[in-house]
């Protein structure tokens, strides 16, 4: 089924050295100079529709849409720090440089390397909801929107009022796949309001902007099942050590072990319990 282009046709009057150079950009970029020059209006409508106090209110956890050049309310479920089992060490890292922000006192920019599934993400997605109340608001950012870093930061740095942002910046590759020199800009501006909070699966990203890394491993079969029972028993189900340990083995012998794949089993087994009282 077509489509129906709703864009409407206006004539542009341009100075011919402004048209020479707006072909550059344009090709640079792999755009029509049409299509460019709608991006570049785009950016400045953008650029002068800032998020106020009053947009950082109701909601802790925001998206940046790389396509929109805003910002959009997150509409997940909450992540509590309880939700983590077994990190502890992690946690604490992390709590004490979130106190320390918060504070007003020296804080670091983090790293926090590991496998898929460690909990990551969920780790920092938990620090806002534990300190929410005391203004801390979340800015998560994917890998290929980094370009637009400094654009978010100017936005940030205009916000009134008390509140302090962690941009989150996911699955970060290394140093040969991506251009850093956005995150470097960032980092290094010091902005009193903003720390930069990264994760990434990657050993070695060939660079060093962090001033803290936290490393989450995978997770030992003793402490997967560990971790397992205790989500179970968050959700009220409780089962035979030797029965969970079975039905363990067996769904990690497809999906592996890591924080993750232990929440999943956990939803599996509390569904089967809830609706047929037994596995």
């Amino acid at each position: 089924m077509n489509m129906k282009d709703e864009r409407k046709q206006i004539i542009v009057r341009l100075h011919p050295d402004l048209l020479i150079k707006l072909g550059k950009l344009a090709d640079s970029e792999y755009r029509s100079i049409n299509g460019e020059i709608e991006y570049l209006v785009s950016c400045a409508v953008s650029e002068s529709d800032q998020p106020d106090k009053a947009f950082f209110e109701t909601t802790s956890e925001f998206l940046w849409d790389g396509d929109t050049k805003r910002l959009v309310p997150m509409l997940s479920r909450e992540v509590r720090l309880s939700d983590l089992k077994k990190y502890e060490q992690e946690k604490r890292a992390l709590v004490e440089n979130t106190k320390a922000f918060l504070l007003g006192l020296p804080a670091q920019n983090v790293l926090l390397q590991g496998g898929s599934g460690t909990g990551k993400t969920s780790s920092v997605r938990a620090l806002v909801s534990e300190y929410k109340s005391e203004g801390l608001r979340l800015i998560k950012i994917n890998r290929r929107d980094i370009s637009d870093l400094t654009r978010i930061i100017g936005a940030l740095s205009q916000v009134d009022g008390n509140y302090k942002f962690i941009l989150l910046i996911t699955d970060l590759p290394t140093v040969e796949e991506i251009d850093y020199s956005g995150l470097k800009a960032v980092i290094d501006s010091n902005v009193p309001n903003l720390l930069v909070y990264a994760t990434t699966t990657r050993e070695d990203l060939g660079v060093d902007y962090f001033g803290i890394t936290v490393n989450f491993a995978l997770p030992s079969k003793q402490d997967f099942f560990d971790i397992l029972k205790s989500l179970l028993a968050d959700r009220g189900v409780y089962l035979p050590d030797q029965t969970l340990s079975l039905e363990a083995d067996f769904y990690c012998m497809e999906k592996g072990v890591s924080l993750r794949v232990a929440r999943q089993l956990a939803g599996i087994i509390e569904t089967k319990i809830r609706l047929h009282g037994k596995l």
